[in-house]
């Protein structure tokens, strides 16, 4: 009879790719580890991981018993926090995968705060500038630019926000037309999950002389006053060294917060959902530190 624990074995290895990682992960030696794979393997009758010397590599039916092994362990998560005794704190691993400005400017002081208020929680950001795949469970949640229109996918509304031309506040006074006059910081294109997130060529004279794919790095030439580019609203009000380049243009877009369907019957995964997004409507709300421009 299969041992519900080796199958939490089974998913910490699929998850490091190998033996040795899975067992320094454990807390036990790698034969012990080995074992217990290969008595999983013998109870159903099946090859769950094709070995080579670069690790251990999911085979066919190792990818079909993972999303219920993974099933299980949300489900004896969700029991063991049914039944804990200190208040309605949430417990676990929750993996949330966002494009990287809302990765690097807006859930980093809401994870923070959601971990300190929940000392059992362990949540993991994967920033990235292209969508996560939410239904082969690389994420938990995703913060999505779109509402997904897959079935077993459920969406709700995270936040609206603003982006805005901005470049350094020192520069303010140095160039007659930014517009006209200063480099452009954008999007690699073939890099950009949506063109409405790059600025439009008839607002700018200037050459697009600083490309990548990532905000942060964008972000990064802007404070060195090596061009004028496009920012989010929140990460603006964070950051008093840049000002904002014609104020009236503005894009407007909104985030929203992917969860796989079969997932939201568990009371902590709504829990958490819940309290993200009180997190982030009141980080959305928070005063600017930006002085006047």
């Amino acid at each position: 009879m299969m041992q519900p624990d080796d199958l939490m074995v089974f998913l910490m290895v699929a998850r490091r790719g190998s033996i040795t990682a899975a067992a320094q992960h454990l807390g036990k030696d790698a034969a012990t580890v080995g074992r217990r794979v290969a008595r999983l393997e013998n109870d159903l009758g099946e090859t769950l991981f094709a070995k080579s010397p670069k690790g251990y590599h999911l085979t066919e039916a190792g990818h079909g018993l993972l999303p219920k092994a993974e099933a299980m362990e949300e489900l004896v998560t969700d029991i063991e926090g049914g039944f804990r005794q200190a208040g309605r704190h949430i417990d676990g691993k929750i993996r949330i995968g966002a494009p990287d400005g809302c990765a690097t400017f807006l859930l980093p002081q809401v994870c923070a705060r959601l971990t300190r208020d929940n000392p059992g929680l362990v949540i993991e950001i994967v920033a990235t500038a292209r969508e996560t795949d939410l239904l082969g469970r690389e994420v938990d949640l995703a913060v999505t630019l779109s509402p997904p229109t897959a079935k077993a996918v459920e969406h709700l509304h995270l936040a609206d926000y603003e982006l805005h031309l901005a470049m350094a506040r020192r520069l303010a006074g140095t160039v007659a037309d930014p517009l006209r006059d200063l480099p452009v910081i954008s999007y690699i294109p073939e890099h950009l999950i949506d063109p409405a997130l790059d600025i439009p060529d008839d607002l700018i004279s200037g050459q697009r002389v600083l490309r990548s794919n990532s905000v942060l790095v964008q972000w990064q030439w802007l404070r060195q006053g090596a061009g004028l580019g496009l920012v989010h609203d929140f990460t603006l009000r964070q950051d008093p060294g840049l000002m904002r380049v014609k104020p009236e243009f503005t894009i407007h877009r909104s985030y929203y917060l992917a969860s796989r369907r079969a997932d939201n019957r568990f009371d902590r995964m709504r829990r958490f959902r819940s309290l993200l997004l009180r997190q982030v409507a009141q980080e959305i709300s928070r005063p600017s530190v930006q002085p006047a421009d």
